[in-house]
């Protein structure tokens, strides 16, 4: 979700899943990617702070390994 935009996405059923996920933010423009698939791209929508948050519902676990953000 970025602001009050947000996206479904269908994951796999496996139990166990890794993947690789990249927001970028590029002036005014917002892309999600999910193992380099774009997932979500908003226009317009400037970050104005530097944050992230991650939720689950239902029965799901998340487990972060790494987080690193990069400005350029």
């Amino acid at each position: 979700m970025v602001g009050m935009i947000s996206q479904g996405v269908k994951w796999p059923k496996n139990k166990k899943i890794n993947q690789e996920w990249k927001l970028v933010s590029d002036g005014s423009t917002i892309s999600f990617y999910v193992d380099d698939l774009e997932i979500l791209k908003v226009k317009y929508m400037p970050l104005d702070y530097a944050g992230v948050g991650l939720y689950t519902f239902g029965k799901q676990t998340l487990v972060v390994d790494d987080i690193t953000f990069t400005q350029k």
